[in-house]
């Protein structure tokens, strides 16, 4: 699944766009983009370890590291929805698990819902949208965010 939204693995001429949609989802609440932002580098990050395209880069790796870690510890969003946003992460690092065995599986219907899997974030995203702007602005990021850009396997290559 290619990265839709906030990363590492990011073009700069990208930094912009993707500024644009963090400043849209959290409403411009620089708690909440602080840590979202902080939350998405590390999930991407440690995909990239697991992949094997993190490279050894154990500075990059400490340094998103230390940031994700400050953000659950100091960020006054954060602290505030915690006991929401908590079982949130746990439910996606769940869902990346399953997702990292599905895309192994002998079925393809099964690797395909391993990209669906991998995008179980979205539901932070959602609910921080919830936070910062209510039901309408949830609902808006929502439909914006389920919008998958699927790996392009050679079954589903266009012609």
């Amino acid at each position: 699944m290619k990265t839709v939204f906030l990363g590492t693995d990011l073009n700069p001429s990208d930094l912009d766009v993707n500024q644009a949609r963090l400043d849209h989802i959290c409403r411009n609440n620089d708690d909440a983009k602080a840590w979202l932002s902080a939350y998405t580098e590390y999930t991407h990050m440690i995909d990239d370890a697991v992949d094997g395209d993190l490279n050894g880069d154990f500075e990059r790796a400490a340094k998103i590291s230390l940031n994700f870690l400050t953000q659950c510890s100091f960020n006054p969003f954060y602290e505030k929805h915690k006991a929401i946003l908590f079982p949130k992460i746990i439910d996606g690092v769940n869902a990346w698990c399953d997702s990292e065995i599905a895309a192994k599986h002998p079925d393809e219907r099964i690797r395909k819902a391993s990209d669906i899997l991998k995008s179980a974030h979205a539901d932070i995203v959602a609910t921080i949208a919830y936070h910062v702007g209510g039901y309408e602005h949830m609902r808006e990021i929502s439909r914006m965010w389920r919008t998958f850009d699927f790996d392009q396997t050679e079954e589903t290559k266009p012609e």
